[in-house]
């Protein structure tokens, strides 16, 4: 039995695929007038589907062979002879870097009964032909929504479902993660971030007897620097000393903007000993050369 998009549109919308606000706003900003109006009248569920940029496919387990959209190769920036017609040929294009897949969840969902059916809706990276700007792989984030079907003795039968590519909404949501987390003027990592990390690196320490160190590092004479050249000028030696503290600490460790002038790091599974060798040598990385701004040399 084959499910057909109309169908799959109906199952859709009764179990919750649906796209955000901001997506729908965004579409229907991007789209002219009377023209595109025009031409999208008397869509079918098909063409809707295509002209959204969804995948439908219907993958039947028993048999590892998957019937997709059409649209599927184009969707995914897959060539057109690369074989995806089943379960293991799918799978072999997903990233390894993946925190979960498809095939992953559809075993955990027919683990938990029997005779039975399942919704799932998660997200993941394939390794396709798709470059960015500078030529360089760029995986594909897919969200995969679905169904699975479970047989009276616990095994996945049939899968149905769509994908839409949501490389937009990732990028959206790390670039404002990163702008909670980190100090736009140096790039470090900011106060409040550096604090919760402290904060749960204490509670380490005190549940597994463990120790750690917390260090702050303070540029002397920046007040001269800002009041003769500016804030940017002050800002290029913290980014600058904060890349040279980087490249001498642990991969374990982390580092961020305390205050105007001061840097912090928290240091995990540190003794005291450990602790005044690692400020020898964040300090080394400090003084051994001067630091190079748009305006010269500063020591």
């Amino acid at each position: 039995m084959t499910v057909t998009a109309s169908s799959l549109v109906r199952q859709a919308l009764t179990t919750g695929f649906e796209s955000t606000d901001a997506e729908r706003t965004s579409d229907a900003r991007s789209k002219a007038p009377s023209e595109t109006a025009q031409q999208d009248a008397g869509l079918n569920a098909d063409d809707i589907l295509r002209v959204t940029g969804i995948i439908t496919y219907d993958w039947n387990v028993t048999t590892d062979t998957i019937a997709w959209s059409e649209n599927a190769h184009e969707v995914l920036s897959l060539a057109r002879d690369h074989h995806i017609e089943t379960g293991r040929e799918f799978t072999a294009i997903v990233s390894p870097d993946a925190d979960v897949s498809r095939i992953e969840v559809v075993l955990d969902l027919a683990s938990r009964g029997a005779n039975t059916t399942a919704t799932f809706d998660v997200e993941y990276p394939l390794i396709t032909s798709k470059t960015d700007d500078a030529g360089e792989e760029q995986p594909v984030w897919i969200e995969d929504s679905g169904r699975v079907y479970i047989d009276r003795n616990g095994m996945p039968q049939r899968v149905v479902g769509t994908m839409r590519v949501v490389n937009a909404r990732r990028d959206r949501h790390e670039a404002l993660t990163r702008m909670s987390h980190f100090d736009a003027r140096s790039g470090l990592m900011n106060r409040d971030r550096l604090t919760e990390l402290l904060a749960e690196d204490l509670e380490r320490v005190n549940r597994e007897h463990g120790s750690g160190a917390f260090i702050i590092i303070g540029i002397e004479h920046m007040h001269l620097v800002n009041e003769m050249y500016g804030f940017g000028i002050g800002d290029e030696i913290v980014r600058e000393a904060g890349r040279r503290v980087e490249a001498v600490m642990r991969l374990n460790d982390s580092l961020g903007r305390h205050a105007g002038t001061k840097m912090a790091l928290v240091l995990r599974d540190c003794t005291e000993r450990e602790m005044l060798i690692a400020c020898e040598r964040f300090l080394g990385a400090l003084r051994d050369e001067v630091i190079e701004t748009s305006v010269g040399p500063v020591s």
